[in-house]
């Protein structure tokens, strides 16, 4: 078989891409892999596929060796050793005890999530550690990547913000340090990963001219380290008095190589990007060592089939598809692009036009996952990336590195210089900074943009697949659509009327969320965009709306106050946009009764000046009161009348939705959106009680909702990860029965907390929280 390595690896990747789905048995699962081989090895017709289905089931098995840690709640205390941190203050500790806030400690076994506004841990440490703890989560909205993934595959099940923590016996050694000069939080970056200290700005930039990969402990740093010490061995060994001229010295260099790169890894805590370099340098020198044939793409396949053996979870982290999707560009279309180079060009020309492809390669190749995650593209990355990748990866690094094991003067000496190489490559990008473009895509079109990039000897299909992965968009329904979206403790509602017309009310408390999610969408312009009040739940998400999105109107209660800064600053983007402005009272505007900002009494709180706006389709109408409470309902029930559909105010709060409000809409689906165990104990119970005779559905165990409607009949489903969609009866009407085929029943009953068991032990938890509230 030729490459074994590289083919194996790709089963091995569906295999664990397959478990973040359908989680399996290992012990069946590792039976038929070694069944799966020993059929490979009696058999010589049936040995490949034996062999791809046996790397499938090693895959799949793969993420369910990991012992799964405690879901713990509330106020905790952990004693423990930190397994790594990351740059976002963020650690993992792996268990030895567990106890509750004056109880004993109990012995306990896993993972449990680290996040602390200061310092965290550093790796290696055993501590005590005091904070307050709550579930992981996982993803919320539709085409979106699973944030929480990586966690659950690696067997963690609890958050805990730490409130403060104590080292227990020895601590580690003292963590190389970088000296204080104007870069030294991109030297920190570039040398041991640590990207804490890096400034917003600077990392802005790297962003928006595609050089962020600079950042990352990958290739470029641990061949550098690598290469330096395998060479200078080499050269030692070269001496007859260490061996004789005719023995292969470089087999020394080779595994001193090996050593430095694994040294390296260790000091910077294995990233994703690390992982695969380290692998891959290993591979290469090991086969050199040996004498073989150094086949990239077999050390490529190397490097999946260790980083994922070891660390199944990686697989579902951005860095990791970029690394390996960078390198497989390079692999797979850099041979093609170096066919076009003519053989006599001079070297001055040879080495920029090399360096282009290069980049044009790795772009294409991280284009799947930077689309899938990010939603950007850099148009100036060819440019950028001549100037800046030398500066940075030739004089900047070696001097970052260098300044760890240097004497202190020609420390401060290696430190300017790499000061002076960051000044010229800050500068040359500076003045290439242009907008980004906004490929958005979900996973079909991820693996879609993936298959262009593998059919590149098919240039027709491979466009084809390209075209139709970026062009991949929801159509409009010609019936009105009200989407609630699952954004955690908050509030963003997608209007689609039938005319094609699209508003957006609130943004919910995520800065790009709702963002991303329109683009996946295909939607670059929204008709309106309504700000129920200015609560950062609602804001936050609309700042970026404005900045990328075209918008027609801006629909507000009323102007900002003095010190509501944010509100100004949305307002500000408005007005320099050219959107139009509607200030309730306005006949305009769909608003229920008279407007709160015309009423002779002043609202007790911010809640209570929220927009109340009545959609209306045909037979059907809607109601979404924002955060009103129960003074504003009161004002208003003199025109409230039976709705279809409710947004229930204040994500279900006990200081709304009065009995009076409730009895007077008597809607047939009521939706409350708020965040998974959420520190204001929304929904209250007896609020939830009051819509008894409604269908309820709730954002944090049911996901995204949306109800459509034709002007006589109604539509409701959910979206859940694990799940996918899910139809819904109406309030009176029969349940629908199960769709689809039995294998989709059966997922769907394991995968979603949608299913009666887990539903009522979260809603048992969640009441429980809010009453002890």
């Amino acid at each position: 078989m030729r490459r074994p390595l590289y083919i194996l690896a790709w089963p091995l990747v569906a295999g664990v891409a397959l478990a973040t789905a359908l989680p399996v048995a290992p012990l069946p699962a590792l039976a038929g892999c070694l069944a799966c081989a020993g059929l490979a090895a009696c058999r010589r017709r049936t040995g490949l596929p034996a062999l791809v289905v046996a790397a499938l089931l090693l895959g799949w098995a793969a993420p369910s060796t990991r012992a799964v840690g405690p879901q713990l709640e509330g106020a905790v205390h952990l004693r423990g050793s930190v397994l790594g941190r990351s740059a976002r203050g963020q650690a993992l500790l792996v268990l030895e005890a567990s106890a509750a806030p004056g109880g004993p400690w109990r012995p306990a076994r896993g993972r449990v999530l680290l996040e602390a506004r200061e310092e965290v841990p550093p790796a290696g440490a055993r501590i005590l550690a005091w904070g307050r703890a709550r579930p992981v989560g996982r993803g919320r909205l539709p085409g979106e990547p699973d944030r929480t993934l990586e966690l659950r595959m690696m067997g963690v099940a609890s958050r805990v913000r730490v409130q403060r923590w104590l080292p227990l016996g020895e601590p580690p050694g003292p963590a190389p340090s970088i000296p204080e000069c104007r870069h030294h939080g991109l030297l920190r970056a570039l040398a041991l990963g640590d990207r804490s200290q890096v400034p917003e700005a600077v990392t802005a930039l790297l962003r928006a001219t595609g050089c962020s990969h600079l950042l990352a402990i990958s290739g470029l740093h641990l061949g550098l380290v690598g290469g330096l010490v395998g060479w200078a061995l080499c050269r030692l060994a070269r001496l007859r008095a260490f061996v004789s001229a005719r023995s292969r010295p470089w087999w020394i260099g080779a595994l001193a190589m090996v050593l430095a790169v694994v040294l390296y890894g260790s000091l910077a805590g294995w990233p994703p990007s690390a992982r695969r370099a380290a692998a891959m340098l290993a591979g290469g020198g090991l086969a050199l060592a040996l004498d073989r044939g150094r086949d990239g793409r077999q050390l490529l396949g190397l490097a999946a089939i260790l980083t994922l053996l070891v660390e199944p979870s990686s697989v579902a982290t951005p860095g990791w598809q970029l690394s390996f999707g960078a390198l497989l560009g390079l692999l797979l279309l850099g041979p093609r692009l170096a066919r076009l180079e003519q053989p006599d060009l001079p070297r001055w020309k040879r080495a920029p036009l090399r360096g282009a492809m290069a980049t044009l390669c790795a772009t294409a190749g991280t284009l799947p996952a930077a689309a899938w995650w990010f939603q950007e593209l850099a148009p100036v990355a060819v440019p950028a990336n001549l100037v800046a990748l030398p500066l940075v990866g030739v004089v900047a690094t070696p001097c970052a590195l260098a300044t760890l094991v240097l004497p202190e003067g020609l420390r401060w000496l290696a430190a300017s210089l790499a000061c002076l190489a960051l000044d010229g490559a800050l500068c040359w990008l500076e003045l290439l900074q242009r907008s980004t473009w906004h490929p958005a895509v979900g996973a079909a079109g991820a693996l879609l943009l993936l298959a262009a990039l593998l059919l590149r000897r098919h240039a027709a299909l491979a466009g084809l697949c390209a075209l139709v992965g970026l062009g991949l968009r929801v159509l409009p329904a010609r019936r009105l659509v009200v989407t609630v979206l699952s954004v955690g403790q908050g509030l963003a509602v997608l209007v689609e009327q039938p005319d094609g017309a699209r508003w957006l009310v609130d943004g919910g408390p995520s800065e790009r969320q709702v963002l991303h999610f329109l683009r996946r969408r295909g939607i670059r312009h929204l008709d309106v965009v309504a700000l129920s009040h200015p609560h950062s739940d609602h804001l936050a998400g609309l700042g970026p709306v404005l900045d990328e999105l075209s918008v027609g109107e801006l629909w507000l209660a009323r102007s900002p106050r003095p010190g509501e800064d944010g509100f100004a600053q949305l307002l500000h983007q408005a007005r320099e946009q050219g959107t139009r402005l509607r200030l309730a009272p306005d006949p305009a505007l769909p608003l229920v009764g008279p407007p709160l900002a015309s009423a002779s009494l002043e609202a007790p709180g911010l809640n209570d000046e929220s927009l109340v706006l009545r959609l209306r389709h045909g037979a059907h109408s809607a109601l979404l009161p924002g955060d009103a409470e129960a003074w504003a309902e009161g004002l208003l029930l003199p025109w409230l009348e039976p709705v279809d559909l409710l947004v229930v105010p204040h994500h279900g709060s006990r200081s709304s939705s009065s009995p009076a409000f409730v009895q007077a809409l008597r809607p047939r689906i009521a939706v409350v959106s708020c965040g998974l165990d959420n520190s204001h104990g929304h929904p209250h119970p007896q609020t939830l009680a009051r819509y008894r005779s409604s269908r309820l559905l709730r954002t944090d165990l049911d996901g995204t909702v949306e109800i459509s409607s034709d002007g006589s009949q109604l539509q409701l489903r959910s979206w859940l990860p694990g799940a996918g969609w899910r139809r819904w009866s109406l309030a009176g009407e029969p349940p629908l029965a199960a769709g689809g085929t039995p294998l989709a029943q059966l997922l769907s009953l394991a995968a979603s907390p949608s299913s009666l068991a887990v539903r009522a032990a979260l809603s048992s938890s969640s009441s429980e929280s809010s009453m002890n509230r």
